[in-house]
């Protein structure tokens, strides 16, 4: 359990904006370098269903897993913390078995207004790809299978032309996961590999249900030891390092992280510096294995503690050093980019939502915060990186110091850590999941600003509704002014509703109609991801799943995240309804 943090164990820590050569250089080099998008994953994936033809979706998943993580190219930079999501350092892979449309596109494949290049020897793969997953991947199916449904609902007008909503379950990988990272850096990956051969061994795939949880253990399997693979990868490039280098003091650090990858994550971390190293080769391989926003450390001084205290005990590591090792870390998380389809994300990739929550409570209602905690928050203040997402967990029992190195933070003007409030989060999942206030003080801000139980969710949720443009069509009828098209149900014409009320009953039938549709279309959405494109190593490190022999998002996670889908401009409505009311219908200054 953590320990409250005294204000003499605050002291060790001098305050200073100043950061070692090593982190200015790699940070300045995150900040200059261009995003770009590596196209290895379409190699593997190619490769991986051409020789998985007719196999269930979940061992395919495992087997492209696999391929990347061997196949893939490594590198090694004067950053101690090694493990990149693609052979570029700001680089990103694309996830064709979602949709392949926009491979080829070059506006789609832009970040945040920035080109992203493509290799002139890729484009015979690009091509490939997107011919291959044209009528394979989720958004293909769901086309079809959503026509079937609504032969006379207009798909691309909905979410290109009118933008009344986005289908986001179809797009792309689904984010916002929070999977237990303190289970691997307690008993490592072998653990886990350990664990799902133990509930394999009970079964007999006699029952259709029972030969589903046979594929998603292998699964689990085949993941579990594609990530060991991949660090043993790591650790052969280093001694390979260092047994050209000349210079003594970088030789020792190289044949350091040979040792630190031969050992974890396959096998518990023995120290803080193990520990950092496993934990980061968890996080990037769920991002490798599904890319999107909202993958998240969570309450990573909570786990990451005892391995701090055990080495700073032990006279391995000072304060300024957990510092340094911090801040080298906070430059990989700013690393991670994501890429997208023409409709999801464009100008906000650097936000990747890697939130990292500071303070909270103990299941026994205690101040959680430590001295990890302190560290961190120091080092968002002298590194200022936009990645990871820092969120204090505020309630009245955190020291007045720990709130003042959160201020001191704030005052940068890098927006961080920003303030959720522990007891509303604590009743609302409650009151949701119906679960003790024990298990509720151990929640989670995730993604944007999630309030989550811990490592027991599925990640969904569903796509983004467009409610001023249901006013919009509310005030023409039913039809798009932008367009012309007749889009929903006939509601009656503007200068036809005599009073209020008829205009707000107009608005809630068509709001009725399109939520209706949104809602059956993202779980529609939804289902096909999960046939199409599972997860099963991000599924081995939520709670159940293993027991329970299933997928996180096929009922194998203990609750879901799902809270339908989300409404944006929601405000802007409220507004737009009162002055209409006002100005309209009471006033009578103006008609409709």
């Amino acid at each position: 359990m953590a320990t409250m943090c005294t204000p003499s164990v605050q002291a060790e820590v001098k305050p200073t904006d100043m950061l070692s050569d090593r982190v200015k250089r790699l940070k300045e080099c995150v900040i200059k370098e261009k995003t770009r998008c590596s196209n290895e994953r379409l190699r593997f994936i190619l490769e991986a269903w051409r020789e998985t033809e007719g196999q269930p979706s979940i061992l395919r998943s495992a087997k492209v897993f696999d391929k990347v993580l061997r196949g893939m190219t490594l590198y090694i930079d004067e950053n101690p913390i090694v493990g990149s999501l693609t052979k570029y350092r700001k680089g990103f892979q694309a996830f064709p078995e979602w949709a392949s449309h926009w491979l080829l596109d070059p506006e789609a494949r832009s970040t945040g207004g920035e080109k992203v290049e493509i290799d002139s020897e890729d484009i015979s793969l690009l091509k490939d790809a997107r011919d291959y997953f044209a009528t394979r991947g989720v958004l293909p199916n769901f086309q079809q299978f959503f026509q079937r449904r609504h032969p006379d609902v207009d798909i691309n007008a909905i979410e290109r032309e009118s933008t009344v909503f986005v289908f986001h379950p179809v797009h792309e990988p689904i984010g916002g996961v929070n999977v237990d990272y303190g289970k691997v850096l307690n008993k490592g990956l072998e653990g886990v590999i350990e664990e799902a051969r133990g509930e394999l061994a009970k079964l007999f795939p006699g029952y259709l249900s029972e030969f589903h949880r046979v594929n998603f253990l292998e699964a689990v399997i085949i993941t579990c030891e594609a990530v060991i693979a991949w660090a043993e990868r790591y650790a052969a490039l280093a001694s390979d390092m260092a047994a050209k280098e000349s210079n003594p003091e970088r030789k020792r650090e190289l044949e350091r992280i040979a040792e630190t990858c031969r050992w974890v994550p396959a096998k518990p971390a023995r120290n803080f510096q193990e520990a950092v190293q496993s934990f980061w080769f968890i996080h990037a391989a769920v991002w490798i294995e599904a890319a999107q926003i909202g993958h998240s450390p969570g309450r990573f001084c909570q786990y990451m503690y005892p391995f701090y205290k055990m080495s700073k005990e032990r006279g391995e590591i000072t304060p300024e050093e957990a510092i340094e090792l911090l801040e080298l870390l906070f430059v990989k998380f700013t690393e991670v980019q994501k890429g997208g389809t023409p409709l999801f994300w464009q100008g906000v990739q650097q936000q990747t939502g890697q939130n990292l929550n500071v303070g909270g409570l103990t299941t026994q209602g205690d101040d959680a915060t430590n001295e990890l905690d302190f560290l961190v928050v120091e080092t968002a203040r002298r590194i200022c990186m936009p990645q990871p997402t820092l969120s204090l967990l505020w309630h009245n029992k955190l020291s007045p110091e720990f709130l003042h190195a959160c201020l001191e933070t704030v005052k940068t003007g890098i927006g961080m850590p920003a303030f959720f409030n522990c007891d509303v989060a604590i009743n609302r999942l409650m009151d949701r999941y119906h679960v003790s206030v024990e298990e509720a003080r151990d929640f989670r801000v995730i993604a944007c600003v999630d309030t989550v139980m811990s490592h027991v969710q599925d990640n969904v949720w569903e796509g983004i509704f467009n409610i001023p443009k249901v006013l919009e069509l509310t005030l023409n009828n039913g039809k798009d002014p932008m367009t012309g098209k007749q889009m929903g149900p006939k509601t009656g014409e503007a200068g036809d509703f005599k009073t209020y009320e008829d205009l707000n009953n107009a608005f809630r039938k068509q709001l009725q109609y399109w939520l209706a549709l949104a809602r059956e279309g993202d779980l529609i959405g939804f289902n096909l991801g999960e046939e199409i494109a599972p997860t099963p190593f991000c599924s081995a490190l939520i709670d159940d799943c293993i027991k329970r022999g299933k997928e996180l998002n096929d009922d194998g996670a203990r609750f879901s995240l799902s809270d339908g889908c989300c409404p944006v401009g929601t405000v802007d409505v409220a507004n737009s309804l009162t002055a209409i009311k006002k100005l309209v219908f009471d006033d009578k200054r103006l008609t409709l």
